[in-house]
């Protein structure tokens, strides 16, 4: 039993005396070397960047703002930080990330809407927890991650070096730092200042299968983490909801108690939440990719009118 304790206390020591400068290497060559298709390694590869508008959420945010016509119309500087499928939590670590990286912002336009109360829900996987590997000896980093994942798996990740990078070798191998970093050395979104645009439908819209959405009291924490963030970095919020084909917005049948909620939460923090509802506009499939989702023509028309409503603000 002696010589077994020795023995692994040698593979032990031998697996650390690699493993951690292993990892502390891969923490910077991926830092340093992002892969410029993947939209948040694009975020987080951003340096020196002076924003007047930030827009923040999921695909809603992402595929539904077309960033240079918002600067064309408003005049002022402006960049996407939206991502598909991601929850507030996600949002915040994406913000503080690009402020925290020399990068400076006026005001944050946040996409707030009931499917982002629930993201659980609404999204397949609301937290990208690799993503953040090569930052997580940062502790606001760390301290989110652990809020997102299971208790074991940050263990593992935080505290036995080089396991965060097995567990994700699909998104850190080997083979792609040996080679130089990724093939994608520049990507789509320095011209489109983060936004990409949806296609059109290929076919009529069809309702989407009816789900059950409530409140996640960890989603409207991380709404409220957010929002306190932003008003300590002295940073300005308008919370706005992007449009719904309107015609499939009788569901679900608690919409408009969730829909209470974030007027409720807005009102809280004392912020606008700007809707677009206007049935002449919104009620045309042709401006929609899906239900929920609009197409590039859609983009376009919600453009010109979300810069008309920015003109409005102070």
């Amino acid at each position: 039993m002696r010589r077994l304790f020795i023995r692994l206390a040698w593979i032990a020591a031998g697996y650390l005396l690699l493993a951690v400068p292993l990892s502390r290497y891969y923490d910077r060559y991926y830092q340093r070397h992002p892969d410029l298709c993947d939209k948040t390694d694009w975020i987080l590869s951003r340096r020196g960047m002076a924003a007047d508008d930030v827009f923040l959420g999921s695909s809603r945010a992402y595929n539904m703002v077309d960033v240079p016509l918002y600067q064309e119309l408003t005049g002022r500087r402006a960049v996407n930080l939206g991502t598909s499928g991601s929850n507030y939590a996600e949002n915040f670590l994406l913000l503080r990330q690009f402020v925290k990286h020399e990068n400076t912002v006026r005001r944050v336009w946040l996409q707030a809407d009931i499917y982002s109360l629930d993201a659980d829900a609404a999204f397949s996987a609301p937290f990208h927890a690799y993503q953040f590997m090569p930052w997580l000896s940062d502790p606001e980093v760390a301290g989110v991650v652990r809020e997102q994942v299971e208790l074991p798996h940050y263990l593992l990740w935080a505290y036995v070096p080089f396991a965060k990078y097995i567990e994700f070798n699909g998104e850190y191998n080997l083979y792609k730092l040996l080679r130089g970093g990724f093939a994608c050395a520049e990507g789509p979104f320095d011209a489109s200042l983060g936004s990409e645009l949806l296609a059109a439908a290929a076919q009529p819209l069809a309702r989407k299968p009816v789900r059950a959405f409530g409140v996640n009291p960890e989603d409207l924490r991380g709404l409220e983490r957010l929002l306190a963030w932003c008003r300590a970095s002295g940073i300005e919020v308008v919370l706005y909801e992007a449009p719904e084909y309107l015609p499939f917005t009788d569901q679900p049948a608690n919409r408009a108690a969730l829909e209470d909620t974030l007027a409720q939460a807005a009102f809280s923090a004392g912020l606008p939440w700007l809707r677009f509802r206007e049935p002449e506009i919104w009620s045309q499939d042709t401006l929609f990719a899906d239900a929920t989702h609009l197409n590039a023509a859609g983009t376009r028309r919600f453009t010109q009118e979300l810069a008309a409503r920015a003109l409005l603000l102070p």
